[in-house]
């Protein structure tokens, strides 16, 4: 027991200890609302890209602008080659996909409305699949793209 149920306080240091974990949680909740209003909304667009067969492989190639309002760092492009018809990035089973890679642009830090070049390749032998790109930083799993169809 904490104190002496005789003195009449036996419940005081419960009601302080009660106190101390609300106010606890409402610093956590504010600083948890905080860092969620403070996370960076990335957000790119590709200006011109291409998907061309060279030297074994499949190459796409572009330059990438960065159209959100903060700077974004570590950037890599993704690249995979699908069966032909697929539309979208999301949901496409493997035995549809028929490779994939990653590489960093060429620049590692871009700044709002700066571009970069990108380039990605993935061995195949095949001409006849379909190129799927999106990008990535440490932080985002997949960035918001516009990207134009070829």
């Amino acid at each position: 027991m904490l104190s002496d149920p005789q003195d009449g306080l036996s419940n005081r240091p419960w009601g302080i200890l009660l106190a101390m974990v609300r106010i606890l949680l409402v610093i956590s909740l504010v600083f948890g609302f905080g860092l969620a209003s403070a996370q960076e909304v990335y957000k790119l667009r590709v200006r011109s890209w291409s998907c061309t067969y060279a030297g074994g492989a499949m190459v796409a190639q572009g330059v990438v602008e960065n159209i959100s309002k903060s700077r974004i760092q570590g950037l890599r492009v993704h690249f995979r080659l699908v069966e032909k018809g697929l539309q979208g990035v999301e949901g496409v089973p493997s035995s549809r996909t028929h490779g994939t890679n990653s590489a960093p642009v060429a620049r590692s830090s871009l700044a709002p409305g700066e571009t970069s070049p990108f380039s990605v390749r993935v061995p195949t032998s095949r001409r006849d699949l379909a190129c799927q790109l999106w990008f990535r930083n440490p932080s985002v799993v997949q960035i918001p793209t516009q990207v134009p169809r070829l």
